[in-house]
Order: C-alpha cells, then sequence, then structure tokens
C-alpha cells in the first residue's frame, strides 16, 4: 500500500530482510451433521452427484495454504491501517483459529532532496497474534493485536558485503553508520517542519477488529468468495499509532483445481492521518494481491505472490 500523495516520498532505494514464522492452530469446536443419500444401483459407484462434483474432491492435505499473510512493512504507513492479506475461505460456525507470527525486518530509506530530509534506517521485530470465530453460519470475527520492537540491529554489514560482492546497487547505505538507528522525516526547506521523529523501543501497536462474510463457496468447495471489512481502533502506544480510528473493505476470491490455486484480493482503506502529514499523505489508498500456489505435497506449497497498491 501506497499512501503518499506526492514523489517526494518516492524512495531511492529500500532494502528489507525479512524472516517470518507462523504458527497456525486450528481448533474446531463444532461441526454440522452433513447427511447423504446412497443409490443402491451399481452405476451410483461409478457416477458422482453433481453436488459432489461441484465439492473439493481433494483430501485435507492438498487443499489451498495461501495467500501469504503479509502487510505493508514501511514505518511510517504502519502508523496507519495496513490491511494483512488474507484468503477467501471463512470459518466454519463454531470453528475457531489462533494465528501467531514473528516478522524481522531491516529497513533502510534514505532521501535528501529540496522537499524532504528522510532517514529510515531501523530493525523492526513485530509479533503478531490473530485470534479469529465463526461466530455464525458464514460469517468470522477476528481480533489482531501486534507489538513491534525498534532497534539499530545488527544485519547492516551483511546486507553492504551481499550488495557489495554481487553489485548490486548499495542504496546509499554507505553515508551512514552500519547498525545506527534513526526514524526521522522533515521538510527540507525553511522553515524546517518534522513530520515523524520516532525513538527506539517497544511499542504495542492498534488492535484490529476483523468481520469476514463468505458470499459464496467455502473451504470444501473448488471457488471461494469472501468480502472482508477491518476497524483500527484509536489506542495503542504513541510510537506506533497515530491514535486515529481507519477503516478498510477487501474482497477475495480463490479459484482451485487439484492441486492449483488462483488467489485474488482488492480492496481499499481509509489514511485518517494529522494535519501535518497532510502534505505527504492522501486520505485514502488502494491496495491488490495477487497469488499462484501449487499444492506439492502434504502441508506444502509452492507459492508465488504480488501485493500492491
Amino acid at each position: 500500500m501506497h499512501a503518499p500523495a506526492v514523489p517526494a516520498l518516492a524512495r531511492h532505494a529500500l532494502a528489507v530482510c525479512g524472516l517470518t514464522v507462523c504458527a497456525l492452530v486450528v481448533c474446531a469446536t463444532a461441526a454440522a451433521a452433513q447427511g447423504s443419500t446412497v443409490n443402491e444401483r451399481a452405476d451410483s459407484l461409478v457416477e458422482p452427484s453433481s453436488a459432489s462434483s461441484r465439492s473439493l474432491v481433494h483430501t485435507r492435505e492438498l487443499r489451498s495454504q495461501g495467500p501469504l499473510r503479509i502487510a505493508e512493512r514501511n514505518p511510517l504507513y504502519q502508523l496507519f491501517l495496513t490491511p494483512m492479506v488474507s484468503g477467501a475461505d471463512v470459518l466454519s460456525w463454531g470453528e475457531s483459529r489462533i494465528l501467531m507470527s514473528n516478522a524481522y525486518s531491516n529497513i533502510f530509506e534514505y532521501n535528501q532532496s529540496p522537499q524532504l530530509r528522510q532517514l529510515f534506517d531501523v530493525e523492526r521485530l513485530q509479533t503478531t497474534v490473530v485470534l479469529s470465530y465463526g461466530i455464525a453460519p458464514r460469517f468470522e470475527l477476528g481480533l489482531h493485536v501486534a507489538v513491534q520492537h525498534d532497534w539499530g540491529g545488527f544485519l547492516d554489514p551483511l546486507i553492504q558485503g551481499v550488495h557489495t560482492t554481487f553489485g548490486f546497487p548499495n542504496a546509499d547505505r554507505e553515508k551512514v553508520d552500519n547498525n545506527d538507528y534513526r526514524l526521522h522525516l522533515e521538510s527540507g526547506y525553511d522553515p524546517v517542519r518534522t513530520y515523524l521523529d520516532l525513538p527506539s523501543g517497544t511499542a504495542v501497536e492498534s488492535p484490529r477488529i476483523v468481520l469476514a462474510w463468505q458470499v459464496a463457496g467455502g473451504p470444501e468447495q473448488r471457488h471461494a468468495l469472501a468480502l472482508r471489512t477491518t476497524y483500527k481502533a484509536p489506542v495503542g502506544t504513541a510510537r506506533a499509532t497515530r491514535h486515529r480510528a481507519d477503516a478498510a473493505v477487501e474482497v477475495a476470491l480463490r479459484r482451485s483445481t487439484e492441486r492449483t490455486h488462483l488467489h485474488l484480493s482488492a480492496g481499499a482503506v481509509t489514511i485518517n492521518a494529522p494535519a501535518r502529514l497532510d502534505a505527504l499523505m492522501r486520505g485514502h489508498a488502494w491496495l491488490a494481491s495477487l497469488a499462484l500456489e501449487r499444492s506439492i505435497t502434504p502441508g506444502f506449497s509452492l507459492l508465488a505472490q504480488f501485493s500492491g497498491g
């Protein structure tokens, strides 16, 4: 999601190294009984019914594992609502899920233009817990809670070494000391106006409430269509939020064959920025995601994903 209204925030370079480990626990607390009829004729043993032909006939091992649950990592955008890419499958009534993830990022953005002076030089560890529950048939309610820790880190020499070895651009990293911390953005003209200046440390992000509706299909079908709305509460630690409410809406679609899954999503988000950031931020942004997944073995898939906005 890119929200700047002017090209002044166009970055000379961005290097992000992320390591994400996700643990997913699914607890089935209730299940709906399903009836079936048996045709005693011999040909019924080889002729699938029309209902079963529309169902996802492959087993649990070949179900979709995607898309990747990723969100924008830019520290400025993360002060507002940055929706996480989600799939098109909604939990069944009474089913619950706990998703825990850790993401470690090396973020460097350097800009010394007549309009802006920017230095984002930070390593961030973000721990996220997502609790979801099927509150009714075809409806799911979720709560996202996250804690972030920013510091100077240790990856700068490694990244510069890789860039030098393979001849990659170094994104002006040589202009600042390695493993220093800075999260600063100000105007490049007089009078100087500070837009962002955040200290290192640990902070609690604004909680997010997500309501999802399974419009069509579902986990057992070859297709699924879902509508998600997200609300960001205006609470949290000052260095991790601007204490302003935001909202987002997203439409997600999945289309599956026996082993191949296509994931599409698109949506919009409000950006309720404070007055001092009006020159840099739009009032809203669009986002979209495309992912192609190939199931290989039980619980293992190859997935290519693009997200932007």
